[in-house]
């Protein structure tokens, strides 16, 4: 349809502007919008290693510890140790010494009844129920009942009262004294007994893994009462066998180190800085035996969404002030841990950038980083280092990467810096410029360097078109590189 207002020189031009600047400013303030931790998978229990919905494993939940003597040899050597191995939180490897560290003291299992019961001989029955239908389903019927014929109120812990007892009501830990079994393992069982219905988790373990090899006796536990993803993978990476994230996380079940942070995460024990990879900035983290919460970074690209993010945090042995829960971490430095996972916050499967062959090429979206080039599963990065730019499971490349500072792995803490400095990421001045929207773009500079000082991210970049910016006073408190365009420019 014909106008008929007659248009002036420039009316495409000012519209076609104004259009551009309310759509960029829309634009910009969605990226701006800072996600919460909910979005990134924060108090998520997956329902793919355990029953939901769950109750998160904060607060205390009553545990019964039932020793079942299944070899029926009358001799149980551990009998004395767990009152002490499970419940004391004081005691050196223990079960709610190390639920303390990790969760930031925000979670502990207490004795239900007197918390230990056993060894309890079986009956013939339910020594028969064990070896025709062996199982961990089968242990913790056979186990739970021996412990309500031998007097436990079983029924006092239906505490809504709606006639079941649930694995958020009552953790079962069964440890049978028969050599011939697996070193452990968890699983949900139902039963009826003493007028309830019993819809639990089980974990069963022989003796021999608690004087061998405890801390899976923890790793169980975390699988009973936060629905924890097994993360161990026997694969092949350069030739050699390989086991990834061994030594690194709980969850991989080799040795006393700490649970990776997206567990923690999903549990709620910890609560990771997010920090937009557009903004980057420099950082403080403290190790996780200091019970910091707030410890790790959490980096996230705003235009990449909240599925697929990067957590850092700083792990070591040598701590001066002792190395706690992680004192077999097979390595001291930076963990760059890269996690993706669905819509629904569970981890998904993936193929790593290790160059695995053999099985497990593409194990679940939680693994380490490590240096010169992002491709060394399990390692840290040491002082003084920089990591290539980040790269995203589809092969796009962030604009960031990670800076670490120098220190000692007897430190408490590092610094680290976010970079945000590939060479393609600039910011635009011009002092001649006129028109009013600036962007910082080279279209639509700024018109002065403070405003793009104040608008640049970490280490950001700056060109300014050749000129003679207005006098003004300038100061800069982060890294910067400035360059000039067309010619020399003079700053005031």
């Amino acid at each position: 349809m014909k106008s008929n207002h007659p248009r002036t020189p420039g009316y495409w031009s000012r519209t076609t502007c104004l259009l551009l600047a309310l759509a960029l400013f829309a634009f910009h303030s969605a990226l701006a919008q800072v996600p919460s931790l909910t979005d990134f998978g924060y108090k998520h229990m997956s329902s793919k290693f355990g029953p939901t919905p769950r109750q998160l494993p904060l607060g205390n939940r009553y545990c019964l510890v039932v020793l079942i003597d299944d070899a029926n040899s009358g001799s149980f050597p551990t009998a004395s140790l767990y009152q002490t191995a499970v419940f004391s939180a004081t005691a050196s490897n223990s079960v709610n010494g190390y639920l303390s560290e990790n969760s930031c003291g925000r979670f502990q299992l207490i004795p239900a009844g007197s918390g230990v019961m056993g060894p309890l001989v079986l009956t013939p029955a339910e020594l028969t129920q064990l070896a025709t239908s062996p199982g961990t389903p089968t242990d913790g019927s056979v186990a739970l009942s021996a412990a309500v014929r031998n007097g436990f109120l079983l029924a006092s812990y239906d505490f809504n009262n709606d006639g079941k007892v649930s694995q958020d009501e009552l953790v079962l830990l069964v440890v049978a004294n028969n050599p011939n079994r697996g070193r452990g393992q968890t699983s949900a069982f139902t039963t009826s007994l003493a007028g309830k219905t019993c819809q639990m988790q089980v974990s069963s373990v022989p003796e021999y893994t608690v004087t061998g090899a405890f801390a899976t006796v923890i790793h169980e536990l975390h699988h009973n009462v936060g629905n924890m993803y097994d993360l161990y993978y026997y694969t092949t990476w350069q030739s050699n066998s390989y086991n990834l994230n061994s030594q690194r996380t709980l969850a991989s079940d080799t040795g006393w180190v700490h649970l990776d942070p997206w567990h923690k995460m999903a549990m709620g024990w910890n609560e990771p800085r997010i920090v937009s990879l557009n903004q980057g900035g420099r950082f403080f983290i403290p190790a996780p035996q200091n019970a910091d919460p707030t410890a790790p970074l959490l980096l996230y690209d705003p235009g990449h969404g909240t599925n697929e993010y990067f957590l850092l945090e700083y792990r070591t042995a040598n701590r001066a002030a002792g190395p706690g829960f992680d004192y077999q971490l097979g390595t001291n430095g930076l963990f760059l841990w890269h996690v993706q996972q669905d819509g629904a916050h569970d981890l998904i499967t993936a193929t790593t950038p290790f160059g695995f062959t053999g099985p497990n090429t593409k194990p679940f979206t939680d693994w380490i980083e490590g240096p010169p080039n992002n491709t060394i599963p399990d390692a840290p990065w040491g002082p003084a280092q920089t990591t290539p730019y980040l790269r995203f499971n589809d092969g796009s490349q962030a604009v960031a990467r990670i800076r670490t500072s120098t220190f000692q792995p007897t430190d408490n803490g590092i610094y680290v810096e976010v970079l945000v400095d590939r060479s393609d990421v600039v910011t635009w001045v011009d002092y001649s410029a006129t028109f009013f929207l600036q962007l910082g773009t080279f279209d639509f500079p700024y018109h002065t360097l403070p405003q793009a000082i104040n608008a640049i991210p970490y280490a950001g970049n700056i060109s300014i078109k050749s000129g003679v910016g207005t006098p003004a006073p300038i100061t800069i408190s982060k890294p910067t590189t400035l360059m000039a365009y067309g010619g020399a420019v003079t700053l005031h």
